[in-house]
């Protein structure tokens, strides 16, 4: 699936909007409308504040509330921890599953579940995916002053890395450079979110984020690109972002080797997941259908795009129906695909720690 022009994503975004107002019968919209009047939604994120996730989050819940039926209010909170595995547990768990909280999902989810699911309380295929509101190809990024500057580097000396749980894309693709390219990479676990570790970065407490879209970097530090204070090495999608044309994908550098192309084809298709958004399993289908539709409206709004656009966030499309099949698909790997990527994303020896929660508590004291 290539990227697509914003025009095509918005039409296709106004189609599928069109097809399920055709499905939607007068009586169930006025029974979803009478749901949603006056109430207050949640919007679950599972990120620190600051963050990508954080900032394109907070961006939805403001706008797409214009678009459900009866106008309900959104809040959103912040419920970090365990790469995202807590906030998905909560909302599937304990969490109200009649349409009135919504939660964005870490990529890197889906890929977990297929893997081991370890800590994960839930089948995440059996959430109702509302939209992916941005699919940029995820990067790793260097501080420029820490002088790793090339994929050589990255095997001829330990490489500092910051993460978030274990079961998120940003500790899972730095250990795949570990197994597959014969990275040293030292990886730090805990880190609430982006913007501890970027802030870890400018304090030279690690040397590199091992994932982090391009498109979140265009958002919530635009200034940093402009002032050439990232070394980008690796980036993982289908095609070469425009901007990083010379960086090579994770395909082009494992080509060649059968058994490892298939694992970046599955760590690709985990990040095309994007920045997703979700409802717990057991949503009424009339108001997961609803959701879709006022994502779908939003995400073309011209006051949303505008907003977007002052604030340099990337929005690339993909419909909830179409989210929904690549989360199917991914959980329907080949166990034989899955055995390979579980040894590729598997830390060995003392190469990963935790230690990022310790040293913020110590600062603060």
């Amino acid at each position: 699936m290539k990227s697509l022009p914003m025009t095509a994503v918005a039409g296709i975004c106004l189609f599928a909007g069109a097809m399920a107002s055709i499905h939607t019968s007068p009586a169930n919209a006025a029974d979803v409308k009478e749901f949603y009047a006056g109430r207050q939604m949640r919007m679950i994120i599972f990120a620190s504040p600051g963050g990508g996730y954080d900032t394109y989050a907070r961006l939805l819940a403001r706008h797409i509330v214009n678009f459900i039926p009866g106008n309900p209010t959104m809040v959103a909170s912040n419920m970090p921890g365990g790469g995202g595995i807590k906030a998905v547990n909560y909302v599937a768990r304990s969490a109200p599953t009649d349409g009135s909280v919504m939660t964005i999902v870490n990529q890197g989810i889906p890929m977990h579940q297929a893997l081991s699911g370890k800590s994960l309380e839930t089948d995440v295929s059996k959430f109702g995916w509302v939209g992916n509101i941005s699919y940029s190809n995820q990067t790793f990024a260097t501080w420029t002053a820490s002088g790793i500057k090339s994929l050589d580097d990255l095997k001829s000396r330990q490489v500092i890395v910051g993460a978030t749980g274990i079961g998120s894309i940003a500790a899972q693709l730095p250990t795949a450079y570990n197994n597959l390219l014969n990275a040293k990479l030292k990886i730090i676990y805990a880190y609430p979110g982006g913007n501890e570790m970027n802030l870890a970065m400018e304090r030279g407490e690690i040397h590199a984020r091992g994932a982090n879209p391009l498109a979140s970097w265009k958002a919530t530090k635009p200034d940093w690109l402009k002032e050439n204070k990232l070394t980008f090495l690796i980036q993982v999608g289908l095609e070469r972002e425009p901007e990083l044309p010379n960086v090579p994908l994770l395909t082009d550098v494992v080509k060649g080797d059968p058994d490892k192309e298939s694992i970046a084809r599955f760590l690709t298709n985990n990040v095309i997941v994007g920045r997703p958004f979700a409802v717990a399993p057991g949503v009424p289908k009339e108001r997961l259908a609803a959701l879709r539709q006022a994502y779908e409206k939003t995400v073309v709004a011209p006051k949303f795009l505008a907003e977007a656009r002052k604030q340099k966030m990337d929005i690339r499309s993909m419909a909830g129906e179409r989210l929904q099949a690549l989360v199917e698909e991914i959980l329907a790997t080949p166990q034989s695909v899955r055995d390979r990527v579980k040894v590729a994303i598997t830390a060995k020896g003392a190469e990963a720690r935790k230690g990022a929660k310790k040293k913020k508590k110590k600062k603060k004291e």
